[in-house]
């Protein structure tokens, strides 16, 4: 996971607009984007990728092989 020596990046992308969000830490670590949608459009793409997503295999030699990337507790939509 994420630590002060292998850091995560995660980048949030629509048509209009991008953020990346660095992180150091995945305990407890609680991160907001604020991504500005608009009324004009019917439907809004987001994409969220983890482009340095790996396995504990390839950390730290474990037999989980599955690619891990971030825990997503909360989406919250709104016009300002």
């Amino acid at each position: 996971g994420a630590s002060p020596d292998r850091p995560t990046t995660v980048n949030f992308d629509s048509d209009r607009w991008n953020s990346e969000v660095t992180t150091t830490s995945d305990l407890g670590t609680v991160k907001e984007v604020s991504i500005p949608l608009t009324s004009s459009i019917g439907s809004q793409k987001i994409n969220i990728s983890i482009p340095n997503a790996t396995s504990p295999q390839r950390l730290a030699g474990h037999t989980d092989r599955r690619i891990l990337g971030i825990s997503l507790l909360t989406i919250e939509l709104g016009l300002e």
